[in-house]
């Protein structure tokens, strides 16, 4: 049997599916659930990278505290004047710790040249402006008192640090820009700046010595398959031994200064290359020994 529809009542199912759809209505049409992505509130931070001012550093916030700068972290290079800016949440300002990978056959130490010997610096929880061998220093005492269950703040490991290299904390940080003083004419921070030099010349050629059992080869990045975790492990050791012979850095950096090299030097680490090296030697800061010595290089740098 044949039904028929009444055509008005096909005129009102039309018109009610229209209302619908103009409505938004139906129990099977798509909402848009889609919510805002949050903004996060960030703040531009200019980070200076020195022992001279050094070009081509990466430098990232290690979000994770491994020591390392991982690809998935805010990071950036440096320019020529040794300064990166990097985009830090606001909220997470007080707690951002800065590193900088300084790579050899990349970076480039507008004092001395090009690296040739790869090296890892860090800052201070906190402490954005500037990352040297000084604020390494400081970090490290935080992080050796912290393993002995005592809790030291930055300011004290920073007059600490300065009080074993022998500088006036009245007059310098190890949180200062000691290059900019230095060439502002502060004899504090031009020493500040030698004694940096001398602790990264220390680390260098220790982290050499005892990353590669062939003391003729040089350079620690292609040692015998280790990854960027055996190198930061092997940098905590010799920073950690660093900070234990303070003093000796500081009285190198005196004995340097006797040197002809470094009369009316203004730029002691360029000038005075193969005399810091040899003290550094007879010091027995490149890890050989733990005795003090004043060599007598003459070398020309």
């Amino acid at each position: 049997m044949h039904t028929s529809t009444p055509r008005f009542t096909l005129g009102l199912i039309a018109a009610a599916v229209l209302s619908l759809s103009a409505c938004g209505g139906g129990g099977s049409a798509a909402t848009n659930n889609t919510q805002p992505v949050p903004v996060i509130a960030k703040t531009n931070q200019t980070i200076t990278v020195m022992d001279g001012l050094i070009q081509n550093a990466l430098v990232c916030v290690d979000s994770n505290a491994n020591g390392i700068c991982d690809p998935t972290e805010t990071q950036g290079h440096t320019d020529a004047n040794g300064q990166v800016t990097l985009a830090i949440a606001n909220a997470d300002r007080s707690q951002a710790r800065v590193i900088a990978e300084i790579t050899a056959g990349v970076a480039t130490d507008k004092d001395t040249g090009a690296i040739t010997t790869s090296y890892t610096l860090q800052s201070p929880v906190g402490k954005l402006d500037v990352i040297s061998p000084l604020t390494n220093m400081v970090q490290t005492k935080i992080d050796t008192d912290h393993a002995l269950g005592i809790s030291t703040s930055v300011d004290d490991a920073d007059k600490y640090v300065v009080g074993q290299l022998g500088l006036n904390p009245t007059l310098v940080s190890a949180l200062d820009n000691f290059v900019a003083q230095r060439e502002a004419g502060s004899t504090e921070h031009s020493k500040a700046g030698d004694r940096a030099h001398i602790l990264v010349v220390s680390t260098q050629v220790s982290a050499t010595a005892l990353a590669q059992p062939n003391p003729n080869s040089t350079g620690i990045d292609t040692n015998h398959g280790m990854d960027s975790t055996d190198i930061h492990t092997l940098e905590i050791q010799v920073s950690n031994d660093l900070l234990t012979r303070l003093p000796e850095v500081g009285h190198v950096a005196d004995v340097v200064e006797s040197h002809t090299c470094a009369v009316n030097s203004s730029n002691v680490a360029h000038d005075c290359g193969a005399e810091i090296e040899n003290e550094v030697h007879h010091s027995g800061l490149d890890g050989s020994s733990t005795g003090t010595g004043t060599g007598t290089g003459t070398g020309t740098g």
